[in-house]
């Protein structure tokens, strides 16, 4: 079977959040991008200035843990991110394990993959 860790299966994840959580108060849904990028040091990341999704395709051995980096920067997508993200880690002393957004976002990662991987896996065989 073809590489399931692809742009068609993140933007089909992308559809899944969209209708599961919904749009976001902080940021224009309509403006929302995912882009590859192969070089980022990390599985994904949300940059809140462009509204773009970034994923690293190659740090990804499977389309479920794809399935869940999307689900992941879609919940950071949701938060208000510009506002509040750096003042935990300045002024509470946070950091990337501790961070209340970052917590969020992999605990619903956690809690929806499977079905999230499911549905998306149904569409791409279809």
């Amino acid at each position: 079977m073809k590489n399931l860790v692809c742009r068609k299966s993140a933007l089909l994840t992308l559809e899944w959040c969209i209708t599961k959580y919904g749009p976001s108060k902080f940021s224009k849904l309509n403006t929302l991008t995912v882009k590859l990028n192969s070089k980022l040091k990390s599985l994904g990341q949300y940059d809140e200035v462009d509204n773009i999704i970034y994923l690293n395709p190659k740090l990804h051995d499977n389309l479920k843990d794809w399935v869940s980096t999307v689900i992941h920067e879609y919940t950071h997508f949701k938060q208000p991110i510009r506002k509040k993200y750096n003042q935990y880690l300045e002024e509470y002393g946070r950091n990337y394990n501790n961070h209340p957004y970052e917590i969020t976002a992999n605990n619903k990662a956690c809690r929806d993959t499977v079905t999230a991987t499911e549905w998306v896996f149904g569409k791409i065989k279809m």
